[in-house]
């Protein structure tokens, strides 16, 4: 029997729609995907107990472990950027790796701390993160946290009394 070639071509025709129904239903997942990416922060290089980054103190003597999550397939890469919100400079890091870490990831997997000695007392930080998603795709998000004021988190190296009416030459030079 043969086909009338009108019959042929409404049956590519639905072919093609069926297709393109999947490339839109795959790109709406990605979408959906890259809505539910959080900015997360940890006290440990596992990740352990992360808390969502906003707002939280942090003494200047501390490491943090910052990183996107969830860490799944449909990222393509993650730019952070700190003290940027605007994103006007060039990104401070771009991971294309799940676990996508701040500061960078070990080849065990563990995150790499980012050291906050140097970091201001009493000022607030901000990261942002720019997710891009395999399909194009993009979720900004930020997070801060603010470096304790005051003595908080700093370590004493040494400390003298001055009770006396010579100088202790072992400690002090004239």
């Amino acid at each position: 029997m043969k086909r009338s070639s009108a019959a042929v071509g409404f049956r590519r025709s639905r072919r093609s729609i069926g297709l393109f129904g999947a490339t839109l239903a795959l790109s709406a997942a990605w979408a959906s995907a890259a809505e539910a990416y959080g900015l997360k922060v940890s006290d440990t290089s596992d990740r352990a107990n992360a808390v969502t980054l906003a707002g939280q103190t942090y003494a200047n003597t501390a490491s943090i472990y910052v990183f996107t999550s969830p860490a799944d397939s449909y990222a393509r890469d993650v730019a952070f950027y700190l003290n940027d919100p605007s994103r006007s400079r060039a990104p401070r890091s771009v991971e294309d790796v799940a676990q996508y870490d701040f500061n960078g990831t070990n080849t065990n997997g563990t995150a790499i701390g980012y050291s906050l000695s140097g970091l201001t007392s009493g000022a607030t930080y901000t990261i942002t993160a720019v997710v891009r998603t395999k399909g194009g795709n993009q979720q900004v998000m930020s997070g801060t946290f603010e470096i304790a004021s005051g003595t908080d988190g700093q370590t004493l190296r040494f400390a003298d009394e001055f009770n006396g009416s010579s100088l202790d030459t072992t400690k002090w030079s004239a």
